[in-house]
């Protein structure tokens, strides 16, 4: 009501740093999700990418005979996990993680060990039921070191609802993009035509990984 100028015809957009804030943020966390669960096969999803490349999922499924499974009771030093992650199991499913790591890994300090917010919420309350207080746990960035190890658990949205953990090297992944000047793609306008404000964003993203066998699953 006070940003507005007075009359019928509104060609100037109020707020407009803002709004565009808003919307490239909104971009950013369905680029989260679209990342790890996208599919060229599958819908577009609310947000109207998700089916524009292949998310990391459906690369790691496609690549399961040489990434190492880690959901194997060798791992697990239990019986293979069926069902879903829990409270119960949840310790050994992320320590059978690092377990799984191949040797030529260790130690590198890129690796990180990605899950979704419901697990990392599990593994963060698994560690409190164990009286070990001693951990440093990052509930605002969602980082969590593995105690007793320097492995970092981290959580993204990518991978929530999944019942999915992933393991890697930073440096294994590509993401393929011609974001350099694509700022100009990010237009707004008044279109005299429809008499609104219109936006219009575009840009090119694609994932992949090198060398599949450095990669560890956990999937049930």
């Amino acid at each position: 009501q006070e940003a507005l100028k007075a009359g019928s015809t509104n060609q100037d957009l109020p707020f407009e740093e803002k709004i565009t804030a808003e919307i490239a943020s909104g971009i950013a966390e369905a680029l989260e999700v679209a990342i790890w669960t996208a599919d060229t096969a599958g819908s577009a999803g609310s947000q109207g990418i998700l089916n524009k490349f292949d998310g990391l999922l459906k690369l790691i499924n496609a690549a399961s005979g040489t990434v190492i499974q880690a959901n194997a009771s060798g791992y697990l030093g239990q019986a293979v996990v069926t069902g879903a992650i829990t409270a119960s199991n949840v310790v050994a499913i992320t320590n059978a993680m690092w377990k799984a790591i191949p040797a030529r890994v260790k130690g590198k300090q890129d690796v990180r060990i990605f899950c979704g917010w419901d697990v990392f919420e599990l593994v963060i309350g698994a560690y409190i039921a164990l009286n070990l207080y001693h951990y440093n746990a990052d509930r605002t960035s969602g980082e969590f070191i593995i105690p007793g190890t320097n492995y970092k658990l981290t959580a993204v949205h990518g991978l929530d609802g999944t019942n999915r953990l992933v393991a890697l090297r930073m440096s294994n992944l590509h993401l393929g993009t011609d974001l350099q000047g694509e700022e100009n793609a990010f237009e707004l306008w008044f279109s005299q035509d429809d008499r609104v404000n219109k936006l219009h964003v575009a840009f090119k993203m694609g994932i992949n990984f090198a060398f599949p066998a450095e990669i560890v699953n956990f999937i049930i």
